[in-house]
């Protein structure tokens, strides 16, 4: 009985999340939803009676996790590598300024489809780097070793390389 209630707070929550979850944490939705569940549940057990849930508590509390997320966020100073790239498009010398910025999305976007690709380590380590870490930043960071982070900075790299040249980008 508990668990289609939890399901059913699970779908509700998740419409919740998405109409205020901004576009660049849309990757994080289903954390968010899982917050926000948890957060019911501690109240819901100190209850004795059911827990009314009106879409308009749920919005709040779908909004409450948002915002907690992206203080988070900020606190340690994470960018997701889409909202910096979003940002910061790179430009070819040479080009008009549409030319410039065309190449530069298409760039973006073939770097995007190839860490896509990788393994989820060699995916972070890469990100990581390409945002600016150095190897040791990024194993403390990571909880790795520097001879890991160093590896699979190397071995990413190598492998998104040869994506792009896959795909005819060269980067």
């Amino acid at each position: 009985m508990r668990a289609k209630k939890y399901e059913h707070l699970r779908r509700r929550l998740d419409a919740a999340v998405q109409s205020v979850c901004p576009q660049w944490l849309r990757q994080m939705q289903d954390d968010l939803v899982q917050a926000g569940i948890m957060a019911v549940m501690r109240i819901d057990e100190r209850r004795e009676e059911d827990l009314a849930l009106p879409a308009s508590y749920l919005r709040k509390v779908a909004y409450s996790a948002v915002v907690d997320e992206i203080r988070r966020l900020r606190a340690r100073k994470e960018v997701s590598f889409d909202a910096v790239t979003e940002s910061r498009a790179p430009t070819l010398p040479g080009m008009s300024d549409p030319d410039r910025q065309l190449a530069g999305k298409q760039i973006v976007q073939a770097v995007r489809y190839c860490l896509a690709g990788l393994l989820e380590p060699r995916r972070h380590a890469v990100t990581l780097h390409l945002l600016g870490y150095t190897k040791p930043q990024i194993a403390l960071r990571m909880g790795w070793n520097r001879k890991r982070a160093s590896n699979l900075v190397f071995r990413g790299l190598e492998n998104l390389r040869d994506c792009l040249r896959g795909l005819e980008v060269t980067p």
